[in-house]
């Protein structure tokens, strides 16, 4: 189980690289409605879930990496669990290593981030199980 979290982690902390390098230029053209003058002003800081385009692309990695887990693992949940549980572990160290901290969500932040990511690997584990069971039929 030690390769499905070690690629949670790693996928977390590319895309977290990712945001850091092209924010300005990808992620925060278009920011969530009403935050327009505090993402123009540098105050939103590259985050996955402070544009769209950032929440879509972490939740569209996971799903992937669920996905794929789930097939080579035979949907086997504890596999997914250790995926999640580096990507929890990469929110975590980035979230603590940097100034989110200093949010407004507070320690909140260090619960519902990694929380945020549980769903896109269960519907990656839903899908393979969905592809499993028409392979079955087929």
């Amino acid at each position: 189980m030690l390769i499905p979290g070690l690629t949670g982690l790693l996928a977390f902390l590319l895309l977290h690289l990712l945001f850091l390098s092209t924010w300005s230029d990808l992620f925060a053209v278009r920011p969530w409605p009403g935050y327009e003058a505090a993402t123009a002003s540098g105050i939103v800081e590259p985050w996955f879930v402070h544009s769209p385009r950032s929440l879509w692309l972490t939740r569209g990695v996971y799903l992937a990496l669920g996905l794929v887990v789930a097939q080579r693992a035979g949907n086997r949940p504890p596999a997914l669990l250790a995926l999640w549980t580096g990507a929890a572990a990469g929110t975590i160290f980035v979230w603590a290593t940097t100034t989110m901290r200093a949010m407004s969500w507070g320690w909140l932040g260090f619960v519902l981030y990694p929380l945020r990511l549980l769903a896109p690997v269960l519907a990656g584990w839903v899908l393979s199980f969905v592809i499993d069971r028409v392979r079955a039929r087929g």
